[in-house]
């Protein structure tokens, strides 16, 4: 009896201990040619995965300011300006007057000024993420912001990056890639703009402006 206690106390500490060193996969387009680590079992086999995610901006009205205006109301009961993995299908484009007022608070997520898009996820490793959304500008420039709100219990991890492509005073699709996040997103990620310092005009949820998340986890195969 003892000696088949033992035995099973070592396939236990075997099955939790025992992976072998870890290997890569090559990895989507957002990681930019970053080589992940990938974890395998004690006979080489892989045990992980990347997998890639996209989360289309969508709002419940035509106006974002009006969704934004309701879930501040709201406290947070419900979002409005929500993203999800279908694609828009409407061929008319969602507006948000953006940075109303020339000021903003970049330690707040959700800011009511600010375009912003929450989606729920309960991935616990994301490694790679990058975004899309079409705006005009006076400047041509425009940052963006990925939040991964993880409750009250524990600190927001936020990536702030300045995306490229636009062109001053014409509707432009900006790209950003937000480089190797490592974070884990166990509630909700947030996309939120934040420049130029005066109003900007953003369009989103139509297939003319499908602005979009794109990340990357590691999940168990």
């Amino acid at each position: 009896m003892r000696l088949a206690t033992r035995l099973a106390i070592l396939a236990m500490f075997v099955a939790a201990f025992g992976a072998a060193p870890a290997t890569a996969q090559t990895a989507p387009a957002a990681c930019q040619g970053r080589t992940i680590p990938l974890a395998t079992d004690a006979n080489g086999n892989p045990i992980e995965k990347l997998v890639e995610h996209t989360l289309y901006f969508h709002g419940e009205r035509p106006v974002g300011n009006v969704d934004s205006a309701q879930e501040l109301a709201e406290l947070g009961a419900s979002q409005h300006l929500t993203m999800n993995s279908t694609a828009p299908t409407g061929g008319t484009d969602k507006v948000f007057l953006h940075n109303v007022g020339g000021s903003w608070n970049t330690n707040y997520a959700m800011n009511p000024a600010l375009a912003h898009w929450t989606g729920a996820v309960t991935h616990e490793r994301v490694v790679c993420a990058e975004a899309t959304a079409y705006a005009r500008t006076t400047s041509g420039t425009l940052s963006i912001q990925l939040w991964a709100d993880k409750g009250l219990s524990e600190p927001d991890p936020i990536v702030t990056k300045t995306a490229t492509g636009g062109t001053a005073n014409q509707t432009s699709k900006y790209t950003v890639n937000f480089g190797a996040v490592d974070f884990a997103a166990s509630m909700n990620l947030i996309i939120q703009l934040i420049g130029p310092s005066g109003n900007a005009v953003v369009t989103y949820d139509s297939t003319a402006s499908p602005g979009a998340v794109t990340y990357v986890t590691v999940e168990p195969i």
